[in-house]
């Protein structure tokens, strides 16, 4: 297995962190209070997010995703799927 391979998951949860803090900064919720207060959970959880987001639940990331209106690749690719996985799955009809 190659390092990228290897590497790929940590990667993915950067790549993942950096979308996040560009679109707060684009929505005007670079702050963890103001983010925080819109996401419904408080500064310190939020700081504790983006130190581990793998601790992150469920309904948590799905408001994340929401409020901040992320990329649903960037999403993907967080959660494991690779590139090649995201593009088969476009190209094939819903059963």
């Amino acid at each position: 297995m190659s390092k990228i391979a290897r590497k790929e998951p940590e990667y993915a949860q950067v790549n993942f962190l950096k979308h996040i803090e560009a679109q707060k900064g684009w929505m005007g919720l670079a702050k963890d209070e103001v983010f925080a207060g819109k996401m419904g959970v408080s500064a310190p959880t939020v700081r504790a997010y983006k130190k581990n987001p793998g601790v992150m639940k469920v309904e948590t990331l799905q408001r994340v995703i929401k409020l901040l209106d992320l990329s649903p690749a960037v999403v993907l690719r967080y959660l494991g799927f690779t590139q090649k996985d995201i593009n088969r799955a476009l190209r094939e009809p819903e059963a």
